[in-house]
């Protein structure tokens, strides 16, 4: 049986210059930064079962998948990008896992602790706004 691990990644970013990504971009730009800082043995261990999983633009959070062998590698990886389609950004792991189901579990977490800081943070007026339409969905 081939073992994998899985990653919940969340992308910040400079609002102002970012450009929105899609999924099969994020691993095309994931493969070259694991070429760039571990070389042909990197990108040849990881990139059998490598796949992006999961990519929302609206949130910019992730889930990655690679063997488990080379879990290290992504990590480092993922940690050392500092710039995606010629924009600054940083990635910070926010979950490991050795399923895909507990990755989109921790997901749902993330998404509500996030959810819950916007509320927090709008203005009296706009919070009416949001809840109701949170309530909504």
């Amino acid at each position: 049986r081939f073992k994998s691990r899985y990653f919940v990644a969340s992308i910040s970013t400079d609002k102002s210059t970012w450009t929105p990504l899609t999924a099969k971009f994020l691993k095309r730009e994931l493969l070259t930064a694991v070429r760039r800082h571990h070389g042909d043995f990197g990108i040849g261990s990881v990139q059998s079962s490598f796949a992006v999983k999961y990519y929302s633009e609206k949130t910019n959070n992730c889930i990655v998948r690679c063997p488990r062998e080379f879990q290290e590698i992504l990590r480092t990886t993922l940690q050392r990008v500092d710039v995606i389609k010629d924009s600054s950004c940083s990635i910070s792991i926010k979950h490991e896992a050795g399923t895909i189901r507990s990755c989109q579990k921790a997901l749902i977490k993330l998404n509500k602790k996030q959810l819950r800081q916007l509320i927090a943070d709008a203005k009296p007026s706009e919070r009416s706004k949001l809840t109701t339409s949170i309530s909504l969905v």
